[in-house]
């Protein structure tokens, strides 16, 4: 365990989307985001830009969290798939402001 090591709270799914992106497999923190009036992440997201840069990988958020400190607020962009019907779908994008929290060894899991 580092102390201050910088940590959003989102899972993620280990492989990366076609077309750009990081899965989404859940939000730790969306109480946070409710407080704002921002809307909340779900799974199934897809996490396309943090902190203005593009995330392709689990990898671009960890370089975006090397510079990052507890307390800061990044800006981040995602797209949500809303199914329509069984053959239409529409990709609603949406942007969040994520606080950095402290890591702590208790959160586990595949998280950053």
């Amino acid at each position: 365990y580092v102390s201050d090591t910088p940590y959003i709270g989102i899972t993620y799914s280990s492989s990366s989307v076609q077309g750009g992106g990081l899965l989404v497999s859940g939000y730790l923190y969306n109480e946070e985001l409710q407080s704002r009036g921002e809307d909340e992440i779900n799974a199934g997201d897809i996490l396309l830009s943090l902190g203005g840069s593009e995330i392709t990988s689990y990898k671009d958020v960890r370089t975006v969290l090397s510079t990052a400190k507890v307390g800061d607020v990044l800006e981040a962009k995602l797209y949500r798939v809303k199914y329509i019907n069984p053959f239409s779908y529409s990709r609603q994008e949406y942007t969040v402001h994520l606080t950095v929290h402290e890591y702590t060894p208790s959160v586990g899991g595949q998280t950053e």
